[in-house]
Order: structure tokens, then C-alpha cells, then sequence
């Protein structure tokens, strides 16, 4: 049973109402199907766009809490990690690291933000002292040996 000072309390996310949204999109589209086929094009135009938008904000709404959701249980994953973990993209950039491994490097955590560079991050740890080889010489090598499958 995992002890509950070691895990982090995830706030549940604000519970989202998406039925406004679509109420508001089906009583455009009602609207459009309505209007008088004399109707001006523009009025028609209007009438449309306002039904597309209220739906396209709806379903944006509501994808944006589903992201928000699965990436707070993704961090609450990682940081419950006992391994340290950082993670770069290909452009060198930080794409996530684990609060294990701000930890076991006593770095400021204010500090390990994404998109923070692998030199960036070399230079905070070379700072704090848990890093003492040559930058340079570190990338290369593990590039080198990246490129071998290692």
C-alpha cells in the first residue's frame, strides 16, 4: 500500500459544463435551417458561423480539459517514479524531467523547465556541482554513442 505522505494530492480538474455550448450550437443550426430561403447571404453566412463557432468551442473546450487531465496523471506517474528521469527532444530540448531527479541532483526545480537546453541543464548541474566532466566532451560522447544504438 503506497504511503500517502509520499504521494502527491492531484487536484481534480474543475468539472466542465459542455452542455451550454452545444445547446448554443444546435439553436444556431436550428436557426439556419429556418431562416427564409430570400434570406441574404450574409445573414446566412452569420447565422452559420455562429453555430460552427459555438461547437468548435465547445469540443475545443472540452479537448483541452481532456489533455490537461491525462498530462497532470502522466506528471503524478513520473514524479512517483524512484528513478530519475529526464527526457529530451531532438532538438535538445527538456521535454520532461521527475522531481527524483531534481532531487538526486539537488538542483532547483524552478530551473528544470521544458524547453530548457541538455547544455543548459549541464551548466546547472556543472554549477551545483554534480556534473565535473566536460560539457562538450559529454555531448559528443553520447551522441556518439546514441548513433551506435547505446
Amino acid at each position: 500500500m503506497p504511503d500517502s505522505k509520499l504521494a502527491p494530492k492531484v487536484e481534480p480538474l474543475p468539472a466542465f459544463n459542455w452542455r451550454p455550448y452545444a445547446f448554443i450550437a444546435a439553436v444556431a443550426g436550428v436557426a439556419v435551417a429556418l431562416l427564409p430561403a430570400d434570406l441574404s447571404l450574409a445573414g446566412s453566412a452569420l447565422a452559420i458561423s455562429i453555430a460552427l463557432a459555438g461547437g468548435a468551442t465547445a469540443a475545443a473546450i472540452m479537448l483541452t480539459l481532456q489533455l490537461k487531465t491525462r498530462n497532470a496523471r502522466i506528471h503524478t506517474a513520473f514524479d512517483n517514479m524512484s528513478q530519475g528521469l529526464c527526457m529530451f527532444d531532438a532538438n535538445e530540448k527538456l521535454v520532461i524531467s521527475n522531481k527524483k531527479y531534481v532531487e538526486m541532483y539537488r538542483l532547483p526545480e524552478k530551473l528544470l523547465k521544458p524547453g530548457l537546453s541538455l547544455r543548459g541543464l549541464l551548466e546547472i548541474r556543472k554549477a551545483s556541482g554534480s556534473f565535473t566532466p566536460d560539457i562538450e566532451q559529454y555531448r559528443t560522447d553520447l551522441f556518439a554513442a546514441m548513433a551506435g544504438g547505446k
